[in-house]
């Protein structure tokens, strides 16, 4: 695999959601397998194609997830940690973390692992693919990931042997600027690519002055909590299976909190229960009760 050398500069959007545009004059575009190494030898990213094997079951990932109908489309809202206002068509796949504020108070299996389950397992084995290649290019990073990750999360809630615990699956995106916040510190980010009639798509990382091409079927790993990185505009055929993929694996911060599967519901549970009292408790000290228990006497719906 041959090394390019890549500077860091100090760089950031200069509006929120800021969106990338035609690439800058000067950024290299890496085309090919490649890892970037800084100055001192530091490896900084990796792009590589997956082995032939690998390469028959990205394709039939590819035609099943063209198949299904289980897109979401949000906009996530103003101070997430996350692509931040901007609409996004996108799968979660893997464990969903607590999220207090959405009362989801415990680690659990996504809905997608549940109802698509072959497809699930098929994406699962390719992250076990991408720390493989991870560990070969880049050891003292794959190192570095290994005691950032396994010693803060139960295994049960990893992918596999992995050291990712979740992933997104984003359709035909052109993504803002942005910075994986939500990931775990000193964990790095893997993503391949699947894409058919669509052109552009860039994955430009502005503080190296470079862009990964994204070609089909490619994977490309780098530190996505630490690193800004957006997708250039993309054009799309106007023909049925035009798709362009990106299948993101990350490991979240929030499960650090989550212990065993077998027992996870039941804390869970418990903690739901407590931010239930409190909130009833809150709403007391209010004197909201009482405003409460008066609605009902007036005419709530009743059995």
């Amino acid at each position: 695999m041959r090394d390019i050398e890549v500077e860091r500069t100090d760089w950031k959007p200069d509006e929120k959601r800021q969106q990338p545009e035609a690439l800058p004059e000067g950024v290299r575009v890496i085309e090919g397998d490649a890892r970037l190494v800084d100055p001192d030898g530091n490896v900084v990213a990796v792009v590589c194609e997956p082995n032939r094997a690998d390469l028959g079951r990205l394709a039939w990932v590819a035609r099943e997830i063209l198949a299904q109908n289980y897109w979401v489309n949000v906009i996530v809202a103003e101070g997430s940690s996350r692509l931040s206002g901007m609409k996004n068509t996108h799968i979660t796949f893997g464990t969903t973390a607590p999220q207090p504020l959405r009362r989801r108070y415990g680690c659990s299996t996504a809905a997608f692992d549940r109802d698509l389950p072959r497809l699930a397992s098929e994406i699962r084995h390719m992250a076990t693919t991408a720390w493989g290649a991870l560990q070969g290019y880049a050891p003292v990073v794959a190192d570095e990931v290994t005691n950032a990750v396994f010693p803060a999360i139960h295994d049960d809630w990893l992918l596999f042997d992995s050291p990712w615990t979740s992933g997104i699956i984003n359709k035909t995106s052109a993504l803002p600027y942005h910075r994986d916040s939500g990931n775990l510190i000193g964990s790095w980010s893997a993503m391949y690519v699947l894409r058919n009639r669509v052109a552009g798509g860039e994955l430009h990382l502005p503080e190296y002055g470079v862009a990964f091409d994204c070609a089909d079927k490619s994977l490309v790993m780098f530190d996505g909590q630490l690193a800004w990185h957006g997708v250039t505009p993309l054009a799309i055929d106007d023909h049925p299976e035009a798709y362009r993929y990106t299948l993101v694996y990350y490991a979240k911060r929030a499960c650090r909190a989550c212990i065993n599967a077998s027992s996870e519901a039941d804390r869970a549970a418990r903690e739901a229960t407590s931010h239930d009292y409190e909130r009833t408790e809150m709403l007391d000290g209010l004197g909201m009760r009482e405003k409460r228990d008066a609605q009902v006497a007036e005419g709530s719906p009743g059995g």
